[in-house]
């Protein structure tokens, strides 16, 4: 009895352990893209202000 309640437990533990790795890594790609999504925002405003300087007069 007491080796399949330490059984279970461990299980229990290692797919906790498992789930917290996914956790983790899940959140620093996210951190990351965000950190990417920000950068390619700031170079098409800089290139879209370029464009609107360069385009003739209406």
């Amino acid at each position: 009895m007491l080796f399949w309640v330490l059984l279970f437990v461990g299980l229990g533990v290692v797919g906790l352990g498992t789930l917290a790795a996914l956790t983790v890594r899940l959140w620093r790609q996210v951190r990351q893209l965000g950190r990417e999504v920000s950068a390619a925002s700031a170079k098409l405003a800089a290139v879209s202000d370029e464009l609107q300087r360069a385009a003739p007069p209406r």
